[in-house]
């Protein structure tokens, strides 16, 4: 491969994940349970980035308040549009899923990590996501993340034989 059909290596930006990033380490050293409510904050994370119309806002009653505004969002899913209320900072773009999913990348480097994480309800997220995804660099970090899955899988299969 040439470095120009080579991948940059992703990079994120910590600060602006809305769960606190683990080590490839920590998520291997972690207990069932815990693990479980990690996988839970990466998917809600790139699933509440769903397109969304948001109908209005909803501002905290008191500007030093510590609430922050809220909105009220439809998501036009498979039969009718389900309204949900969320915090201003839940509405992610596509730039915030390509973070999120570029941090994600960086655990899909180990063949036991991508066992645990090719199982998990994410790949699934993942599949549909790519089928929907419209913006380039949300198809292609799909795209990369899902082959290091089916990569690092088949070696990890390989392995167990």
């Amino acid at each position: 491969m040439t470095a120009a059909e080579r991948l940059p290596e992703p990079r994120y930006d910590a600060a602006s994940l809305a769960f606190k990033p683990w080590t490839l380490q920590e998520m291997l050293a972690a207990n069932q349970a815990d693990l479980e409510a990690f996988l839970t904050h990466i998917y809600r994370a790139i699933a509440s980035a769903a397109p969304l119309k948001v109908c209005h806002a909803v501002p905290a009653a008191d500007p030093g308040a510590s609430t922050p505004p809220t909105a009220c969002v439809t998501t036009y899913g498979l039969t009718s549009p389900v309204h949900l209320r969320l915090r201003w900072f839940d509405i992610l773009e596509p730039q915030d899923k390509v973070n999120v999913l570029s941090y994600f990348e960086t655990l899909c480097v180990d063949t036991n990590a991508a066992n645990v994480l090719i199982n998990s309800s994410l790949t699934i997220l993942f599949i549909r996501m790519l089928r929907n995804a419209r913006a380039p660099t949300l198809r292609i970090r799909l795209a990369s993340v899902l082959g290091k899955f089916s990569c690092l899988f088949n070696t990890h299969r390989q392995r167990s034989r």
